[in-house]
């Protein structure tokens, strides 16, 4: 993994971005635990139509993949989506660095960094912890939701 080393100016813009244009949530990692719960990976994502855009954030953050979005433009007047993606640990890292400056996804970062902080390797973890993450992924999931204001704590 490469060393993080943009300017601050590029964190308060891409915090910006990310606000606007950005998710953060999960993905089933479509692996289990020993115990038989299935696996999550924390994942903040941002779409746009402008790849360049996507690479200069990429280029700059060290880490991270760039995908065509799945949909494929309803008409020749829409342009092609794609999606930068970063993953668990990088994840983490990209939301420390612009979480002070977040304004609409700061308590979605907050306890997106405190689940990435419940993780070790292995794949056994106790009911407490597992119990801690799928309450903190509701609570993301309930923020994410169109209209919902950030009353959660």
């Amino acid at each position: 993994m490469k060393k993080i080393k943009p300017k601050r100016e590029f964190w308060i813009w891409l915090a910006g971005f990310i606000d606007g244009e950005g998710c953060i949530g999960f993905r089933n990692s479509g692996d289990k635990y020993l115990n038989g719960n299935l696996r999550h990976a924390l994942r903040v994502r941002i779409a746009n139509t402008n790849k360049e855009t996507l690479d200069y954030i990429k280029e700059e953050v060290g880490f991270g993949f760039i995908y065509k979005a799945w949909r494929q433009p309803r008409s020749s007047s829409h342009k092609q989506g794609y999606i930068y993606e970063v993953g668990n640990k990088q994840a983490s890292i990209v939301l420390e660095k612009i979480m002070p400056n977040l304004k609409t996804k700061r308590l979605q970062a907050e306890l997106a960094v405190e689940y990435q902080r419940t993780k070790k390797s292995g794949r056994l973890i106790n009911d407490e912890i597992h119990n801690e993450r799928e309450e903190i992924k509701a609570k993301i999931r309930t923020l994410n939701q169109r209209g919902v204001l950030s009353a959660i704590a």
